[in-house]
């Protein structure tokens, strides 16, 4: 369990984005990209642990990470189907533990990729 919530340790400004899906107007082809839900300040546990994916046949090694954020209505609407944007990296949303009474949310997250 990752300790109690404390504002000072909130340090980094992450967004958090879910896949839209847009048609283009001449030829009507799905056009695939990401909007913001939300801003929000985070505290980062980095890292976590190695993880391991399957992809076809293999097994690819990821790095995970968790954060905590705030609870808000704004927040609860957060899935597994969204990523995390932190500075120039990015996260595959793994896991999210709402944790309504106590005033967060942690996430779980793998390493995708430096954000483009």
């Amino acid at each position: 369990m990752i300790g109690g919530l404390r504002a000072g340790r909130m340090d980094r400004r992450i967004t958090i984005q879910k896949k839209v899906v847009t048609r283009d107007a001449t030829y009507g082809q799905p056009n695939y990209g990401y909007t913001d839900v939300a801003t929000v300040w985070a505290q980062r546990f980095d890292p976590i642990k190695g993880g391991e994916k399957e992809e076809g046949n293999k097994i690819v090694s990821r790095r995970l990470t968790n954060y905590l954020i705030r609870y808000s209505t704004t927040t609860s609407v957060i899935d597994e189907t969204m990523r995390i944007l932190d500075g120039a990296e990015t996260y595959e949303i793994t896991d999210v533990a709402i944790r309504k009474r106590e005033g967060y949310i942690r996430i779980d997250g793998a390493f995708l990729g430096m954000a483009t």
